[in-house]
């Protein structure tokens, strides 16, 4: 699960593969970002994911990560539309019951690579261990289904990984 399911990170051992997600965030945000948007200040971008990846499987609060970063709120949401384009991150929706609760509740923020947030987030084995409370929803996001990535890819499940 810390190695992501990017087969490139995969076949690395564990400080190459850290190496190898934090160089693919830079090219991400150096290339891909600069298609989809004009964004003025790339480091605020790289905080914020950054920030993301330590509030994966969190509710997602854009006034607090505003603050934060000392940016305003509607720059915060322009960033993360950014980011769900270019399939870094995903809001996953409140579930309800109640249909038109879902539309309402808050959504949880998860960075769509578990490797690419370990790697944010500085967690190895026994640091996911020891915040397996904050961090346990990594689990669960990425091993109850497979969502559609670029170019056709598929993230991998956990479950998958914990086979090899």
């Amino acid at each position: 699960m810390l190695q992501g399911g990017f087969p490139e990170a995969i076949a690395r051992s564990r400080p190459r593969a850290r190496r190898w997600h934090l160089q693919y965030l830079e090219s991400i945000l150096e290339r891909d970002v600069r298609d989809v948007a004009s964004i003025r200040d790339g480091g605020e971008l790289r905080r914020l994911v950054e920030l993301c990846a330590l509030r994966t499987a969190s509710l997602l609060n854009v006034s607090t990560l505003a603050g934060e970063l000392g940016i305003d709120r509607e720059t915060v949401t322009g960033y993360l539309a950014v980011l769900e384009r270019v399939f870094l991150l995903r809001r996953l929706p409140a579930w309800h019951a109640n249909a038109s609760a879902r539309l309402v509740k808050t959504p949880k923020v998860h960075l769509c690579d578990t490797g690419l947030c370990a790697a944010l987030a500085d967690l190895d084995g026994a640091a996911l261990d020891r915040a397996r409370e904050r961090f346990g929803g990594i689990v669960l996001y990425d091993g109850d289904d497979c969502l559609p990535m670029a170019g056709g890819m598929l993230a991998v499940p956990v479950a998958w990984l914990w086979s090899r």
